[in-house]
């Protein structure tokens, strides 16, 4: 999340009315983002403010002082610069530690808490056995136990702590088989136990709720407080004449206390090849923005490249995602399709729009083009089925080192090259020979990935065979 403020003008400190003011948010990282979503869909009227105090996250693993003094910091940044109106602390464990300070330092402000959903959940509950997902700070607050020894007397509830999930979240690892192994980890206990509802007692949880679902299938439903806790927002506001009126042109800043990350946007990044590119950039550091065609799980933006504008709604709504240009892109998305202009669209008329897009709005950018090591020696592509693949990877080679020559001092592009990694289906594996007699893998090819955006270099084409 990048420093968005002066993208905005409403007024700060509390100058403009009460009901023009935004909602702050903060929690220790993107977790809280589950809230602010179903915030603003419930209310689309609300300026908002979200503070990831990434900076130090995650909040599970510290002392209740430390998190209380980061939480009322947090608070008193949301209330000084942006003259918030309401404050949500959208963090579970944030809310056990320092609900009540803020709400005693901060006389006036409304304050929205969170706690794990005991309550529904243990009513819920046929089993009468709940599981709760959450980390030690949260379940060793006194919202959770208050909650737990009213609603939940008759029901056995599991406490889970699960502080791996935030640092997957946090990583932008929310789907795949190495993720599905650790929430898997945690939910089968659970599940074995007899667990018929799952709680999640953690912002950042929701983001693997795709995953959790999978796993539970009819075993368990899971209990997702996001939208929960917007309904109580709303109520708040309009129970103390602060809601925003109807039609009023709201803002939506997102701020963090780390250093801002380098994002890159991996089209195709989802399943893969381009799912391993972006794993392996995510693992590193870095915000990866994975787009797919279709509304897949881990898809953050959804763009169909085979359309005449669906580069541009790429590039936009990755703009709007970070609120400001990537630093990267990486074009990985490849089809082959009967329909030779969507493949002509998606294999090489996309990635060009893309490094225009990206050459015009960045000073530094890096684009990487996935292309194909069968291009390299001009051999001619004689199976009908791959042709129009093939010339299109065989223009996207010499389109990129053109754009490194027009874009220079502006933007470094480069080429990776796949051998034999993943034939389409149908085709044997030896379609594409490798000079090695060795079948490189996808984790091959976002290593190559990697040393051309932490390197300097343009121009360049390496073959991963």
């Amino acid at each position: 999340m990048g420093e968005g403020a002066a993208r905005f003008d409403f007024p700060r400190g509390g100058v403009a009315a009460p009901n023009a003011r935004p909602v702050g948010f903060f929690d220790s990282g993107r977790g809280g983002v589950c809230i602010l979503d179903a915030f603003r869909r419930l209310c689309p009227d609300e300026s908002t403010v979200y503070l990831a105090d990434s900076a130090h996250c995650p909040y599970g693993n510290r002392e209740s002082a430390e998190v209380a003094a980061l939480a009322e910091e947090c608070t008193r940044r949301l209330l000084g610069e942006y003259g918030c109106k309401m404050i949500v602390v959208a963090c579970n464990t944030a809310t056990a530690a320092a609900i009540d300070i803020l709400r005693a330092k901060f006389a006036g402000v409304p304050f929205i808490g969170l706690e794990p959903a005991v309550k529904p959940a243990a009513m819920d509950s046929r089993s009468l056995v709940v599981g709760v997902l959450a980390t030690a700070g949260t379940f060793s607050g006194r919202l959770y136990n208050e909650t737990k020894a009213k609603f939940a007397r008759d029901v056995t509830v599991i406490a889970t702590v699960a502080d791996e999930f935030v640092e997957l979240v946090e990583q932008g690892r929310t789907d795949g088989a190495d993720v599905e192994r650790v929430v898997r980890r945690r939910l089968e206990p659970l599940l074995a136990a007899g667990a018929d509802r799952i709680v999640l007692g953690c912002t950042h949880f929701p983001h693997l709720k795709g995953v959790m679902e999978r796993i539970c299938g009819d075993r368990a439903k899971i209990i997702d407080p996001s939208d929960a806790v917007a309904r109580q927002a709303r109520r708040v506001l309009e129970e103390n004449g602060l809601a925003a009126p109807s039609g009023h042109d709201a803002a939506d800043i997102r701020i963090s206390t780390a250093a801002q990350l380098r994002a890159v946007v991996v089209t195709g990044g989802v399943r893969r090849i381009g799912k391993a590119i972006a794993d392996h950039l995510a693992a590193r550091g870095w915000r990866v923005l994975r787009t797919s065609h279709r509304a897949d799980a881990g898809a953050d933006i959804v763009a169909d490249l085979s359309a005449e504008d669906g580069a541009d709604r790429l590039f936009d709504a990755a703009v709007s995602l970070l609120g400001r240009a990537p630093d990267a892109i990486v074009n990985n998305a490849a089809v082959y399709l009967a329909d030779e202009e969507a493949t002509r669209r998606i294999n090489l008329a996309s990635p060009l729009r893309l490094m225009e897009r990206l050459a015009a709005a960045s000073d530094c950018g890096a684009a990487v083009n996935i292309i194909d090591a069968a291009v390299l020696d001009d051999r001619e592509e004689t199976r009908p089925r791959l042709r129009a693949y093939a010339a299109a990877k065989r223009e996207l080679l010499a389109a990129t080192l053109d754009a490194a020559t027009r874009h220079a001092g502006r933007l470094r592009a480069n080429a990776v090259a796949p051998g034999s990694v993943l034939p389409p289906e149908g085709f044997h594996e030896k379609a594409m020979p490798s000079a090695t007699g060795r079948r490189p893998t996808p984790g091959d090819v976002a290593a190559a990935v990697e040393r051309f955006l932490a390197g300097d270099a343009s121009s360049q084409v390496e073959a991963v065979v």
